[in-house]
């Protein structure tokens, strides 16, 4: 009879041996560490004015192209654990992002059900602290929760998605803006307290301006995006109501910077608040960070209202 302790499970769930850690940790040491940071800037800038531009529409070819990318950095690890020479090592990269990315690109709403899984997933757990005391009274309660996140994962990338991406892309795109514009601007000589510091990688730089580290802003960040989307469905009007929600948690982590600063007792002030060399450029860049998301969604949320008026007056011609 097999054991569901088996191994290979193990292996593949445990922490510090599971591929997906180590696959993650690989890639968070190549971005913090590699010598070409403006062009990981570079590319960051990129995906941002994407996003901002027009998420929505920009989606499918961003999240093929990332998958694809992925792919082609699980090939080039595996390669060289197996010491395979650069040749073949290409070979393998090419075919692993051109599987992926064709998987990718024909079977999409099946791939957007897997992100929101994974995502619903992890921002369940970033918020489940409070279901772990009560699991020995309720056993069970915890992993019920982050199904029910899972669950609703799946439905914010596939039915909800064209509303929920006129609000996250903004969000998303105007943070890889802000992160990438400082890092470019570092990288081209340019030193102020307002920007990253000198050789900073842009990784770095980006997570000093979600302050909430993993899970913890997926879901501060994720629950702000569902409810600015959901106060702009109930009514077009609400649509200045869903840019400040928007904008919100990003104007408070910048004040938070300010306030622990100004502040004689640092006791109080969170972990990732407390002043240190750095702490200018999180605040001036949550709020760049701020400026362009509320812009760029009071646009895009225009777009999706125009959306809707074309497709009711089609409907309505039919």
């Amino acid at each position: 009879m097999l054991s569901c302790r088996g191994d290979g499970l193990a292996n593949f769930t445990g922490s510090d041996d599971s591929p997906l850690f180590v696959y993650a940790n690989s890639f968070s040491d190549w971005l913090n560490g590699t010598s070409y940071q403006w062009t990981v800037a570079a590319a960051a800038l990129l995906v941002g004015l994407c996003l901002t531009w027009d998420g929505p529409r920009m989606w499918k070819l961003l999240f093929t192209g990332a998958v694809s990318a992925l792919a082609a950095g699980a090939a080039c690890y595996e390669a060289n654990v197996q010491e395979i020479g650069l040749f073949s090592t290409s070979i393998l990269m090419v075919q692993a992002a051109g599987t992926l990315g064709l998987a990718t690109l024909w079977g999409f709403e099946g791939s957007q059900v897997l992100l929101g899984a994974c995502s619903g997933f992890a921002a369940a757990f970033g918020m489940g602290a409070w279901t772990k005391p009560m699991d020995a009274q309720l056993p069970g309660l915890s992993i019920c929760w982050y199904i029910v996140g899972a669950v609703f994962g799946v439905l914010v990338f596939t039915t909800w998605r064209r509303p929920m991406l006129a609000c996250l892309a903004p969000m998303l795109g105007g943070l890889l803006t802000a992160s990438g514009v400082g890092v470019l601007v570092c990288e081209a000589g340019l030193r102020t307290p307002f920007l990253p510091r000198g050789h900073e990688s842009w990784s770095t730089a980006a997570a000093a301006l979600l302050g909430l580290s993993g899970t913890s802003s997926l879901a501060l960040y994720g629950s702000s995006v569902f409810v600015a989307a959901a106060v702009n469905e109930f009514d077009d009007s609400r649509r200045p109501m869903a840019v400040a929600l928007l904008a919100a948690p990003i104007v408070l982590t910048a004040l938070a910077h300010l306030a622990c600063k100004s502040s004689s007792d640092r006791s109080s002030c969170p972990e990732w608040a407390v002043p240190g060399e750095g702490w200018k450029w999180p605040a001036a860049g949550c709020l760049v960070w701020a400026a362009v998301t509320a812009f760029t969604a009071w646009v895009q949320l225009d777009m999706l209202e125009q959306e809707m008026l074309v497709g009711v007056g089609l409907c309505r011609h039919m």
